[in-house]
């Protein structure tokens, strides 16, 4: 029993990987904001895009099990323009990015140390502590921490969820409140945002397909366990943007 669980426990990496990647600012920020300003509204929206972008990032595990390389090595194949034109394309969504999740983490690690330290040296520790998880453990490392910090999160956004809907019936909204409509000229501009960030940029699926050519090189894994580990990080990711969207009803 317990070999079996281990077995289980091996098969799944880049996609739960890439969920722990996607669960930044698209949940921690858009999600929750969603909820905030427009209710249920944004629901099946949000359940949209998921379902929409789902072909373009199975694409990195089909590509990368097929042919066993890398999705940028499949673009180097087809020419060095379509290479350079996906490197510029990554420099500048890694910049933005990478500044953007990195300020965010920063400030809730504020949260949980006893002393006051600014934003950038914040940001300084958090992007340090991932290049040494990197350096020191590479994909092993990475992997197993994703695997905890994936499954705590999943737990604590469920216990917070239900702490949420067993509150105090006297702090819920009036009877006769309505959410403002999410489908005006306001709002495009966080509807964008949403559809750009839900789950997760699109160039995550070349990251993805990076870490599956590491995980085959590294234990042996099949079409189909790639294809579980893929859908699981997957619909979890899904499911858990729906959480985090009830967080703030």
């Amino acid at each position: 029993m317990i070999k079996k669980i281990k077995n289980i426990y091996k098969i799944f990496g880049p996609g739960i990987l890439m969920a722990t990647a996607a669960i930044g600012g698209s949940h921690l920020v858009s999600s929750t904001q969603a909820g905030a300003l427009f209710g249920w509204s944004l629901a099946i929206f949000i359940l949209l895009i998921n379902f929409f972008k789902y072909p373009f990032f199975l694409a990195n595990v089909q590509y990368t099990m097929a042919t066993k390389k890398s999705l940028i090595e499949g673009y180097a194949s087809l020419g060095n323009s379509w290479l350079w034109l996906f490197t510029i394309l990554a420099v500048i969504a890694a910049v933005v990015n990478t500044a953007a999740v990195s300020m965010f983490a920063a400030s809730l690690l504020g949260y949980f140390i006893p002393i006051q330290l600014t934003i950038n040296i914040l940001s300084f520790i958090i992007i340090f502590a991932c290049i040494l998880i990197l350096i020191a453990g590479k994909y092993n490392l990475l992997n197993n921490v994703s695997k905890i910090i994936m499954i705590t999160l999943s737990i604590a956004t469920v216990l917070a969820v239900v702490m949420a809907v067993t509150k105090d019936v006297n702090s819920a909204l009036a009877d006769d409140f309505i959410s403002p409509s999410a489908w005006t000229i306001a709002s495009l501009g966080f509807i964008v945002i949403l559809t750009g960030w839900m789950p997760a940029p699109i160039e995550i699926s070349s990251i993805g397909s990076i870490w599956l050519k590491n995980q085959i090189k590294q234990t042996n894994i099949n079409a189909k366990n790639a294809l579980l580990d893929f859908n699981v990080g997957f619909i979890v990711t899904a499911i858990l943007a729906i959480f985090f969207l009830a967080l703030e009803l």
